[in-house]
C-alpha cells in the first residue's frame, strides 16, 4: 500500500546464483524428515522454466515428490 504522505523509493535488485547452486527445501520446513519437494540445480530449474509445459500446474507443483 502506498503512503500518500511519504515519498517512496524503489530499487530493482537482481540475484543470479551459480548455475551449480542447488535449490532445495529449507531444513526448518521439513517436518519429521519427510521432504515433499525435490532438490534441483539452478541451471536445471532455469531450463525447466523456459522449456517445460506446466499442464495446469505451477512451478512449485512440478517439483513435488510423489508421496
Amino acid at each position: 500500500m502506498i503512503n500518500p504522505n511519504k515519498e517512496r523509493i524503489s530499487a530493482a535488485l537482481f540475484h543470479y546464483p551459480s548455475e551449480n547452486m542447488v535449490i532445495s527445501p529449507l531444513p526448518e520446513f521439513v517436518k519429521d524428515g519427510k521432504v515433499k519437494y525435490r532438490s534441483i540445480s539452478y541451471l536445471d530449474f532455469m531450463k525447466q522454466i523456459f522449456t517445460q509445459q506446466l499442464d495446469g500446474k505451477n512451478r512449485v507443483e512440478v517439483l513435488k515428490l510423489d508421496q
